[in-house]
C-alpha cells in the first residue's frame, strides 16, 4: 500500500513537472513570437517604394551608405482587435516640385484602417488633418488563397487617368518566389526573390517594362540586363515578429523572414549591365534587443 502512495506521488509531480514545462514552452514561443507588434520608427523600414511599385524612371541619385541612426526616429503604432490590426497611426507623404518627388514629410494625423472579409483585407488611407483632403494611394486590397497573399490592388486618386496597380505573387512552398506587376492591364514589373539555407530573404531583382521601338509598345524584355537588385544581409538569429506586417509595403521585405536583416543594398544595372553608382544605396541598421534577445522596434 505504501509503495502504492508513493508511485502515486510520483506521478503527480511529474505530472505537474511535465505541465510546467509545456505551459512555460507555450509562453516562451507566443513572448518570442510577438504577434502583436504595437509600434516602430520608420527608420527601421523602407520606404522607398521601388521593390513594390517599381518606378518607370531611372533611379534619382542614391545616399551612399547610411548608419539608420541619422535618420528621422518617427513612430509608427498600431492598434488591434483581438489579433488582427485594425489601424496604423503614421503616415510619409511625397511633396513635388515640378512633377517630381522632392521630399518625404510625416503626419501622425494620417491613418490606415483595415476592414476584413472573407479572403480579402482592405486598408483604406484616412486623414484627420483638415488640410489634407485625401491621400494619392488612399486604397488597397489584398486578396489571400490557401492563408498566403494571392493578389494585391493599389487603388490612387489625384491624378487624372491615373490606373490601379495589380500586383500577383507566386510561391514556392511557403516561400514567395515572384511577383508580377500590371498596369492599365498590361506588364509593369516582375520580380524574383531568393532565400538562403535559413529561409531568409537574400535578394529581389526587379525587371520593368521598356519601350519597345519596334511594336512601339512598353514590354517587359527579359533578356534585358536593365534591372534594380536589393540584397539583404547580416541577419541575426532571433524570431521575426513582423510577419503581421506584410500587408503594409514599407514593411513588407522584413515580413518575408525567418530572422531579421541588418544590411540593405540597393542597385540599379543599367541596359549595358553596369551598376550605376550614384544610384546604389547601402543602409546599416542597430536594433535594440531586450533582454530575451527581441528587437524592440520602437527604440
Amino acid at each position: 500500500m505504501k509503495r502504492n502512495n508513493k508511485i502515486s506521488i510520483y506521478q503527480d509531480l511529474m505530472f505537474f513537472i511535465l505541465l510546467f514545462l509545456l505551459l512555460n514552452s507555450c509562453e516562451k514561443k507566443e513572448f518570442d513570437s510577438n504577434s502583436n507588434t504595437t509600434e516602430y520608427l520608420t527608420k527601421y523600414m523602407d520606404y522607398n517604394p521601388t521593390h513594390i511599385y517599381p518606378s518607370s524612371f531611372k533611379p534619382f541619385s542614391g545616399h551612399g551608405s547610411i548608419n539608420t541612426d541619422v535618420l528621422s526616429n518617427y513612430k509608427i503604432t498600431l492598434e488591434y482587435k483581438g489579433n488582427k490590426i485594425s489601424k496604423r497611426n503614421g503616415w510619409f507623404l511625397n511633396s513635388t516640385a515640378s512633377g517630381f518627388i522632392s521630399n518625404k514629410h510625416f503626419y501622425e494625423n494620417i491613418y490606415d484602417t483595415l476592414i476584413y472579409a472573407n479572403n480579402k483585407t482592405t486598408i483604406l488611407t484616412l486623414s484627420n488633418d483638415e488640410n489634407i483632403k485625401s491621400v494619392r494611394a488612399y486604397k488597397k486590397e489584398i486578396f489571400y488563397q490557401n492563408n498566403k497573399i494571392s493578389k494585391t490592388i493599389q487603388f490612387y486618386n489625384n491624378f487624372p487617368g491615373e490606373d490601379s496597380i495589380i500586383v500577383n505573387f507566386e510561391y514556392k512552398g511557403n516561400l514567395l518566389v515572384k511577383k508580377e506587376g500590371y498596369l492599365y492591364n498590361k506588364i509593369y514589373f516582375v520580380s524574383n526573390l531568393y532565400y538562403n539555407t535559413n529561409e531568409n530573404l537574400d535578394s529581389v531583382v526587379t525587371r520593368k517594362k521598356i519601350y519597345n521601338y519596334n511594336t512601339k509598345e512598353y514590354e517587359l524584355d527579359t533578356t534585358c540586363f536593365e534591372r534594380y537588385k536589393e540584397v539583404f544581409e547580416d541577419y541575426d538569429n532571433n524570431i521575426n515578429s513582423l510577419k503581421k506586417l506584410i500587408v503594409f509595403d514599407e514593411t513588407f521585405n522584413r515580413s518575408l523572414s525567418r530572422n531579421n536583416f541588418r544590411e540593405y543594398h540597393y542597385y540599379y544595372y543599367s541596359k549595358n549591365n553596369n551598376s550605376t553608382l550614384n544610384g546604389d544605396i547601402n543602409k546599416y541598421y542597430n536594433f535594440t534587443y531586450d533582454d530575451n534577445g527581441n528587437i524592440n522596434w520602437g527604440k
